[in-house]
């Protein structure tokens, strides 16, 4: 488990240009995780909870100032708004989906709530 905190923590941290093209050794590509967000309720279950978990880490991080701050959510954001979101995505992006799945739904996160400038 620390090691999957860390290697979150560090392909987040590393990822100033919030493109999926960063290079991370990853336990869940875009693939394997759009087939557990579409496939029986036990598997989207985990999809719910592995995008929730990148969700609140990425708010984490930005909040505390660890990372730039480049997702600006709003109040009330729910699970099933995060995994929409994150669905839409990786349907979006088939030619993506090969990539890591942690910064694949950081992008997802950052095209659904891009903070302005």
């Amino acid at each position: 488990m620390k090691t999957l905190t860390a290697s979150l923590l560090l392909s987040l941290a590393c990822a100033g240009s919030g493109l999926a093209a960063d290079t991370y050794e990853s336990i869940e590509s875009g693939n394997t995780l759009l087939a557990k967000c579409v496939g029986p309720p036990e598997t989207q279950l985990i999809c719910a909870g592995y995008t929730a978990g990148i969700y609140d880490m990425i708010n984490l991080l930005e909040t505390t100032g660890a990372v730039a701050k480049l997702h600006c959510f709003p109040p009330g954001v729910t699970r099933l708004q995060i995994h929409d979101v994150v669905i839409r995505y990786l349907q979006d992006h088939a030619e993506q989906r090969h990539l890591g799945a942690a910064a694949l739904v950081r992008d997802a996160l950052q095209e659904a709530w891009p903070c302005r400038r």
